[in-house]
């Protein structure tokens, strides 16, 4: 390693360098009196000497300031040696010795071993006073200038070459001790560095551990509830004699092994993208119907009045590409299931732009929602495997094996696409696609659609549904008006009615008397169509008679209904169009003993079944918080919990029970947990939270019987 010529020279040596000063500045002094006292023969060599301890002495304070570190010890080699060969040129006063103890420390220097060459300069300097001491000891001095010149030089040379060596001796140790404290300072910074990668090492073990622990139990419930409903389904149905109940049983049945098959397909698939064993296929599509048809199949799928999935195709949306469609729908399926499974009530909507350029599809899908968002400390690792099964509360409210958005992230890259979050704690979640494809054929142009030349008024209070019914109207190459308010009965109806264009207003913008009219079974000479939120609306346009688009808006079942619309319109003119008929209302479902609390459907109507079969009925709440409510406003023999719900969990459910009932002084109802959940820690959570009971699913008939037996009464 290449030598430092510059350091900073710290306290100590600055201490060291101030007493050389003062040393030389007094053998200066001393010299100075000499020739004052003595005068000749021997003033000049005084004068010589004193000259240079002065010189040596200024050095010396210019140098505690400064840090040329080589430059102090050629200077002290320097001195040293001038005063060493004037004093040996005085007579004869310092013998030959000096010669080759003065070699060694000239030849150290010009090779650059400065301390060396210092120490070796004392030594000599220490060894020639001696020398001069022994050859002076046996002679008489006369009392002149140059006896006692040469008895001081004696004791001089002596003192000055000891200093040297004490000197250089302890700024050598001085040095050591600071290599030696900076090494042990390193060494102490590595140790400290080694216990902090050791610590890290420590807790990404005990992460990784903690993954694979929740991934465990994830994966443990999520395959087991659909197991559960498929052996369930299967026992009742070789118990079934009617037809009708073996329907039923073999639906549930479907559904159950359906959503185990796909549970199973996920981890599969993500073992394989992780090992590079998929390839893409390469199969023309339509983009927008895939869209649609995903939303079609998730518009049933949240709470009826409380959540709504639409659909938006942007106008200039390719025909035709060329892809990997089932790969696609794979991923698209994934964020929506995603966006619903964490969106109690609000929107889901899904949306479709694309822009064409040099026959290459630039494609970008988005699924936006209005749910519980997504914090920023958690946004940074959603896309990595069985993170969210990390999230804490999210996904044992919501479920989940936390593999899905990390599934969508591999596929995304394996189609050279790009998959992007936005998000906000409390204010729901983008996620979008943006994939480049081959364009196969482009969209048509407005002017041959199916509603080119027709006008829209359109009347929706829904800022969103109004976007999206523009866009299906540009789409199908008509032409939208915005209206303020529905037009009522008489204006439906008024003379010329029928060539006004197409009325299309969302199911709450209607008056009561236009609604009255509509479903006494008026028919309005406009054409009318419908917008309804949920299938309560849909059912009550039904009564009406009136042709109605429910969620998610596809553009097919919007031109659909445009269609019918302008078909009855044209009858009821003509008067060939019946009234339509009141269909009945399904019956309420009666009261019961037993409260099921399931949020997944097929195991509510396993549980239903097997209770159906044992004789017993039951209400049943969707989530923990339903579940509360109704135990506080009824009185149950048995209550059949679940223990990972949406809203409210199990175990916080059952503890708000028994509080109820200790705040009432009612009796202690029995609580029993059914599961997917076969960890030994579930059980004693579940006792611990006040859960009299235990059964885990997949569990069969017989010991759903038995577990009844054990806490009501026989009927």
């Amino acid at each position: 390693m290449e030598r430092p010529h510059l350091t900073v020279i710290a306290g100590d040596e600055r201490r060291a360098f101030a007493t050389l000063s003062a040393i030389c500045a007094v053998t200066a002094l001393f010299f100075a009196a000499s020739l004052a006292a003595f005068g000749e023969p021997w003033g000049t060599g005084c004068f010589g000497v004193a000259t240079l301890a002065f010189a040596s002495a200024g050095i010396a304070t210019w140098r505690t300031w400064l840090a040329v570190d080589a430059g102090l010890d050629a200077i002290a080699c320097i001195i040293a040696l001038a005063v060493t060969l004037h004093a040996h040129a005085m007579g004869g006063v310092v013998s030959a010795t000096a010669w080759w103890l003065i070699t060694i420390p000239s030849i150290l220097l010009l090779f650059g071993r400065y301390r060396r060459a210092v120490a070796w300069l004392g030594l000599a300097l220490v060894i020639e006073g001696a020398l001069l001491g022994l050859e002076l000891g046996g002679h008489d001095f006369p009392a002149n200038a140059l006896g006692g010149t040469r008895l001081l030089l004696a004791y001089g040379l002596g003192m000055f070459g000891l200093f040297g060596v004490l000197f250089t001796f302890l700024w050598m140790m001085d040095r050591s001790r600071r290599r030696l404290i900076a090494h042990l300072s390193d060494l102490n910074e590595a140790l400290r560095a080694g216990n902090e990668a050791l610590a890290a090492a420590r807790d990404d073990a005990l992460a990784a551990a903690r993954a694979r622990g929740n991934f465990l139990n994830n994966v443990s419930h999520e395959l087991r509830t659909p197991l559960n409903g498929v052996v369930g389904a299967a026992e009742l149905l070789a118990l079934a004699a009617d037809p009708e109940a073996r329907t039923s049983q073999l639906d549930l049945l479907h559904r159950s092994a359906a959503e185990l098959r796909d549970q199973v397909d996920r981890l599969v698939d993500l073992a394989q993208l992780g090992a590079g064993e998929i390839s893409l296929a390469a199969v023309p599509f339509d983009p927008a119907t895939l869209l649609e048809d995903i939303a079609a199949r998730h518009a049933g799928s949240g709470p009826e009045t409380r959540l709504r999935v639409l659909v938006d195709i942007r106008p200039q949306v390719p025909a035709q590409v060329r892809g990997d469609e089932a790969r696609l729908a794979d991923l698209l399926t994934q964020l929506v299931a995603n966006a619903i499974k964490f969106t109690d009530r609000g929107t889901v909507l899904l949306r479709l732009a694309a822009r064409v350029e040099a026959g290459t599809a630039h494609l970008r899908f988005e699924v936006r929602d209005t749910g519980v968002g997504i914090e920023g400390a958690a946004l940074a690792r959603i896309f990595e495997a069985f993170r969210a099964a990390e999230q804490g509360r999210l996904d044992r409210v919501h479920g989940g094996i936390g593999i899905g958005l990390a599934l969508c992230r591999e596929l995304a890259t394996l189609m050279e696409g790009e998959l992007d979050v936005e998000s906000e704690a409390g204010h729901g979640s983008l996620f979008s696609l943006e994939l480049s494809l081959p364009c196969l054929q482009a969209a048509a142009p407005p002017a041959s659609g199916p509603l080119a030349g027709t006008t829209v008024a359109l009347v929706a209070a829904d800022a969103l549904v109004a976007e999206i019914v523009r866009d299906h109207v540009s789409t199908l190459g008509g032409r939208v008006e915005s209206r303020g308010v529905a037009p009522g009965w008489s204006a439906l109806n008024a003379p010329g009615a029928a060539g006004d264009g197409v009325l299309v207003v969302d199911s709450g913008s209607f008056d009561d008397a236009t609604w009255f009219h509509l479903q006494d079974g008026g028919q309005p000479l406009r054409p009318l169509v419908v917008l309804c939120s949920g299938a309560r609306e849909a059912l009550r346009a039904d009564r009406a008679g009136v042709p109605c688009v429910r969620p998610p808006l596809r553009r097919e079942g919007f031109h659909v209904a445009v269609s019918a619309a302008r078909r009855r319109a044209a009858a009821a003119a003509s008067g060939a169009l019946a009234p339509a008929g009141a269909a009945p209302l399904p019956p309420a479902i009666a009261s019961a003993r037993l409260l099921v609390v399931e949020d997944n459907l097929a195991n509510q109507r396993l549980v239903l079944s097997f209770l159906e079969v044992l004789g017993y009925a039951a209400d049943v709440a969707g989530n923990g918080a339903e579940a509360v409510e109704r135990f506080r406003g009824a009185s149950y023999a048995l209550v059949i919990m679940d223990c990972q719900m949406p809203v409210l969990d199990g175990l916080a459910a059952t503890r708000a029970m028994r509080a109820v009932e200790a705040a009432d002084g009612r009796r202690r109802v029995p609580i029993v947990a059914v599961t997917a959940n076969a960890m030994r820690e579930q059980r004693e959570a579940c006792m611990a939270a006040g859960m009299d009971d235990y059964l885990s699913k997949p569990f069969r008939l017989d010991e759903f019987a038995e577990l009844l037996r054990r806490h009501l009464p026989p009927h």
